[in-house]
This record gives C-alpha cells, structure tokens and sequence, in this order.
C-alpha cells in the first residue's frame, strides 16, 4: 500500500547552534551564576534583562534568529521590519544543579519564547515539551511513539544550541543526573508596532 502522512497545523520547534561560547561571555555567565534566587527546583538569576546589559554578540545572533523564526513562522516570508518589530522583553539565566529539575511551565504574556544553552551535558541533557492538544476521548495506547501520537516529546540540546517555540507551549526539564550543571539563558518576544487589520476590526497598536 502506498501512503502518506503530513503534519497539519505543527508546532513549531526552531532550533540553530551559535557555535562556540568565548571566554568572556563565559566570564559574564559564571557573574550571573553567583547572584541567583531559589526557583521551584532549581535557580534563576536576580537580573531578567540580562540580554539588554551583556552578550552583545549573543544578542545579535538570537535578534538575527528572530527575524528568521518570525518570516518561516509567523508570515511565511519576509515582513515590514518598519512596520512591526519583534522585541526581547526579558531574559534571565537558569542554573538546575545535579539532582535538580525545572517544572513544567509555559511562558505568559509573550508570543514566542527561546532558550539558549551555555552548559549541559551533551549526552543525556534536554527539553520535554507537552502536547498541548486535548487527549481523544477513546485511549488507544500507543505501542511505539513518535511525534504524533506522544503526550510529550524529548529534544536533546548541546552547547551553544538556541531554541524558540510558541510561548503556549508547556515544557520542562528532567532532574540533572550527572555532575555537569545545566546553565541556559531563557527569554520571551512580543511584538511592538500595529498588528491584525483596520477594515477586520483586528487592529491593535503596541508601543
């Protein structure tokens, strides 16, 4: 029998590599790492803008990763970058020592969210994230998972890896079963300029 299956309406999952992590941008992450606050089950930096402060090279490789996560997403192609930006509202260092983990969360009042990584373990470390569509009313039990059919879907990260993901979507990190803490720098995006229509009543502006 001959047949195909195609994902319809997908969440989308961007994922790019920065490349290697310089030692002063290593020197700026071991700053940030000594002045944390207790998170659920593990900890986040006091600062949240901390890519408004540091990083500059950083910044530039996730805003120039934005614009293409916003044309292959949100548009399907180039966008009135005059018109409309898609802006960094804050961002903060994570640190889940051995034994720790991060719950399950979304992120609220953003559209789309991104994760970079500064120091994991490249062999086991990762993300989980949740499918967030409703479960069918009959449970007919797998016996083989993938990407369509699982309730949860494990993508293994490295060093330098930068990932973005609507912002709706529920994820979480498993307990760090290595000596390797696991230090990443998470962020949220918003728009700013005006967005939906005039004529469909959908207008809205955002300074």
């Amino acid at each position: 029998m001959s047949y195909e299956v195609e994902s319809l309406f997908s969440i989308p999952l961007f994922k790019t590599n920065y490349g290697k992590i310089n030692p002063e941008e290593r020197r700026t992450v071991d700053k940030y790492v000594m002045d944390l606050q207790q998170n659920t089950f593990n900890y986040t930096s006091n600062e949240r803008y901390i890519l408004d402060k540091d990083f500059p090279e950083l910044r530039k490789f996730i805003d120039q990763s934005i614009v293409s996560y916003v044309e292959e997403v949100i548009y399907g192609e180039e966008y009135d970058r005059e018109k409309i930006s898609f802006d960094i509202t804050q961002s903060w260092i994570n640190l889940t020592q051995p034994g720790g983990n991060h719950h399950i969360h979304c992120h609220r009042n953003s559209v789309f969210s991104g994760v970079f990584y500064f120091q994991v373990n490249e062999e086991v470390d990762g993300i989980t994230f949740r499918n967030n569509i409703p479960e069918q009313t009959i449970a007919l039990e797998p016996t083989k998972y993938n990407r369509y059919n699982s309730p949860q879907w494990r993508v293994l990260v490295k060093e330098g890896d930068l990932l973005m993901f609507p912002s709706h979507l529920y994820h979480s990190v498993d307990v760090v079963m290595t000596p390797i803490p696991r230090i990443s720098l998470s962020f949220n995006v918003f728009p700013r300029g005006t967005i939906g229509g005039y004529l469909d009543l959908t207008e809205l502006t955002i300074n």
